[in-house]
């Protein structure tokens, strides 16, 4: 899959870790399913930013236990429905940034932001010029 070869690319020229199993659930979800409403950008950029936001809420104020992952993702959830914006790699990434077995994981929300914006970008080319599809079906 091109976005996720590109992803790897960068990720070792840049030495970061942009080959995430969330991004690539997204860039899956972009070139293959592109008219769906959790492979727009707008619910791209809200997912991934409110999940990141609720974890480094959560790594700052709580303990590192699998219960404030759940009590993470459920709000995250919430949240997302409430702006109408669901996308479920988002939620995803809090299993990454939240882990109880993991030291704090800060160093990963800039290649996280990085990563997305590469798989919308990529995504919009893919789909007009390869695939012939129209991505993306609204940006907002």
């Amino acid at each position: 899959m091109t976005i996720l070869a590109v992803l790897a690319g960068v990720g070792q020229v840049l030495r970061q870790p942009l080959l995430l199993g969330p991004l690539a659930a997204t860039g899956v979800l972009v070139l293959i399913i592109p008219d769906q409403s959790f492979a727009q950008p707008r619910n791209i950029v809200a997912g991934y930013l409110l999940a990141v936001g609720v974890a480094i809420i959560c790594r700052q104020w709580l303990p590192a236990t699998s219960l404030v992952v759940v009590l993470a993702v459920g709000l995250t959830l919430l949240l997302l429905l409430a702006a109408d914006a669901l996308h479920p790699p988002g939620i995803a990434i809090l299993l990454l940034l939240l882990a109880p077995d993991r030291q704090p994981t800060g160093h990963l929300v800039l290649p996280l932001l990085l990563g997305v914006g590469l798989i919308i970008g990529l995504g919009w080319l893919l789909n007009k010029l390869v695939l012939r599809q129209p991505y993306p079906a609204r940006w907002c």
